[in-house]
């Protein structure tokens, strides 16, 4: 959390001064939480993120969320195998 507030604040300089870029460039981003529960466990991060990216010129176009990782996934698991998916779907779209 703390690193992902830093980011946002080095957004709002861009924001307060009005900066609007150029171009939308395509971003996506991937969520991961230990919870399991929660129906809207990623949604305020999510809007921070989508308030950053607009600010920066960035379209967020897919989003990911994995729950239940406690610790970094291990090669070859099942939420690896998922992360992974999501790429390939990211190259081909």
């Amino acid at each position: 959390p703390a690193q992902f507030k830093a980011l946002v604040d080095r957004s709002q300089r861009f924001y307060e001064a009005g900066v609007r870029p150029l171009a939308d460039v395509p971003a996506c981003a991937l969520f991961l939480a230990g919870r399991t529960a929660g129906r809207r466990l990623f949604e305020g991060v999510g809007l921070e993120l989508r308030c950053f990216c607009r600010t920066m010129g960035l379209d967020l176009r897919k989003v990911k969320e994995v729950r239940g990782v406690e610790q970094p996934p291990e090669a070859g698991g099942a939420v690896l195998a998922e992360i992974e998916a999501f790429g390939r779907r990211l190259r081909q779209d």
